[in-house]
């Protein structure tokens, strides 16, 4: 499991989606951290390059720090608000979709 610790609220959400969009593998918020799931196998150096590029196409200063965990500080202060990016209030699954949302919040009370 590779960790991700992120100075910022502001643009978490956009980053874990980001990363699962790009690397496609399973991510999920907690606290100020993204988890990603060890069930594809993926480098640090590949999460550190595909975090650059966002930072870089998002326009984001800062600084990445690769020890037994990514830790990355965001500098957000041109960053105005939070993206459009739904969280499942159980697991920290995100998504863009509304739909997708509402099928994943389902099947925790279905039993999937």
């Amino acid at each position: 499991m590779i960790t991700i610790e992120v100075n910022s609220n502001k643009k978490i959400n956009s980053l874990a989606a980001y990363i699962m969009e790009n690397l496609h593998v399973v991510a999920v918020i907690k606290n100020k951290s993204i988890m990603i799931d060890d069930i594809v196998s993926i480098e640090m150096e590949e999460v550190i390059s595909t975090i650059k590029r966002f930072m870089r196409e998002n326009g984001i200063d800062g600084e990445i720090i690769k020890k037994d965990r990514i830790i990355v500080t965001m500098n957000t202060s041109d960053v105005k608000t939070q993206d459009h990016i739904l969280n499942c209030p159980h697991c920290g699954k995100i998504s863009l979709y509304e739909e997708e949302m509402d099928v994943h919040i389902k099947s925790h009370y279905i039993g999937f």
